[in-house]
């Protein structure tokens, strides 16, 4: 259990790199593109079965989300999931592409974390950098640039005006995001612009939320009872939001996540308080905001 533990602390303590997850037992890992990610290799005749399953969730995940093209899906080594790779985005689903989950994926019987094997493959850059920093320095230092090129024209905008500014990244079905959402309604001095990446089967809602005439007030009523707004539109609040998450890399762990206006970036749930002197650490959170924004919020 301590192999567990620490590295359940490494996955979701601001250290570890983002995945959505699940839980199993795996031996290896091999990617679509021929690039061996983990260490035992599988045998001739799981290769072709672990194609034809390649095959499959493909169609099915394309199916799911037919915006979205992975560079890669692997489906031997992982039990019954099946390994996609977006960019430098790695998550894991099922064969059907209808279940999701956020966090890394381990092989408790040989202890190895099998989504780092993976990442240090897709996004080297970044793991060497991750491992060179102290735990309290790892947490996303990027830039500015990673602020200003959010599409903050699909966020939506919690608590208008108030003078520290955030951007959170956020799946409906996601407890944590919930939770943060309701103590955020209390924090009138956080303006928080949420995006909805729509990962765990809440692609739909989410959509139908950014039709909505006041989606602050739809969000709300969804993580309140799962009232979804009875209206569809051409807005598309979904996409530009993976794209923004996929463009974060390893900086981003799994929902939440935030990103303050100088680039820095964490995930997992923070209290507000804790939030608060996130943000205020940033420095000058207002002046940065109103630069980039031209004062508009």
């Amino acid at each position: 259990m301590e192999f567990v533990r620490k590295h359940a602390r490494a996955a979701f303590g601001g250290v570890s790199l983002i995945a959505l997850v699940a839980a199993g037992i795996a031996h290896g890992a091999r990617g679509d593109s021929g690039g061996t990610f983990g260490v035992v290799e599988p045998d001739a005749a799981e290769s072709e079965a672990s194609t034809d399953h390649n095959a499959i969730t493909r169609a099915s995940f394309l199916a799911r989300f037919p915006k979205t093209d992975p560079d890669a899906i692997d489906c031997a080594g992982f039990g019954p999931l099946c390994q996609v790779i977006a960019g430098k985005t790695v998550f894991y689903v099922d064969p059907e592409a209808r279940h999701a989950f956020i966090g890394r994926l381990y092989d408790l019987e040989a202890k190895r974390d099998l989504t780092e094997a993976t990442l240090k493959q897709i996004a080297p850059d970044e793991m060497a950098r991750a491992a060179r920093e102290p735990a309290s320095e790892a947490i996303g230092r990027t830039s500015v640039s990673t602020w200003n090129d959010l599409p903050f024209e699909s966020a939506i905008v919690r608590n208008e005006g108030g003078a520290m500014k955030v951007a959170v990244f956020s799946d409906l079905n996601c407890g944590y995001c919930r939770n943060f959402s309701t103590a955020l309604a209390g924090a009138t001095d956080i303006e928080a612009h949420e995006f909805l990446i729509g990962m765990a089967g809440s692609e739909a809602a989410s959509r139908a939320i950014g039709c909505a005439d006041n989606p602050e007030a739809a969000i709300d009523a969804y993580y309140r009872d799962r009232s979804i707004p009875a209206i569809t539109c051409d807005r598309d609040i979904v996409e530009p939001a993976r794209n923004a998450a996929r463009a974060l890399g390893p900086e981003m762990q799994g929902t939440p996540s935030f990103v303050r206006p100088d680039g820095a970036v964490t995930s997992g749930f923070r209290s507000i308080e804790d939030l608060r002197a996130w943000l205020a650490d940033g420095g000058s959170n207002a002046l940065v905001a109103s630069q980039v924004q031209g004062g508009d919020n």
